[in-house]
């Protein structure tokens, strides 16, 4: 167990993945709207580095289950309303 939470063997360790893979599960499908919110000075290209970090930890099944996810209407009308003046919205993770 000491192995999986301090994350060695992330990629070759399939409990360590399988536990990484739960938590970044976690993140984007519950916890990412309340993120934002609480860090709104983050400008957006820091959030686009953080979705990115987050996706490459994830196991390729898990990258297939992230795309099924419906992430909280909160969260992407946040998204959307915090960089309509910006440009944004074409991201690639």
């Amino acid at each position: 167990m000491a192995t999986w939470v301090s994350k060695t063997g992330l990629k070759t360790n399939p409990g360590t993945q399988a536990l990484e893979d739960a938590a970044c599960l976690v993140f984007l499908e519950n916890e990412i709207a309340g993120f934002a919110v609480q860090h709104a000075e983050y400008p957006r290209e820091k959030f686009v580095e953080i979705i990115r970090k987050t996706w490459r930890k994830m196991s390729p099944n898990a990258q297939a289950l992230a795309k099924t996810l419906t992430l909280a209407p909160s969260w992407l009308h946040w998204w959307c309303r915090r960089w309509q003046n910006e440009g944004g919205g074409g991201d690639k993770v």
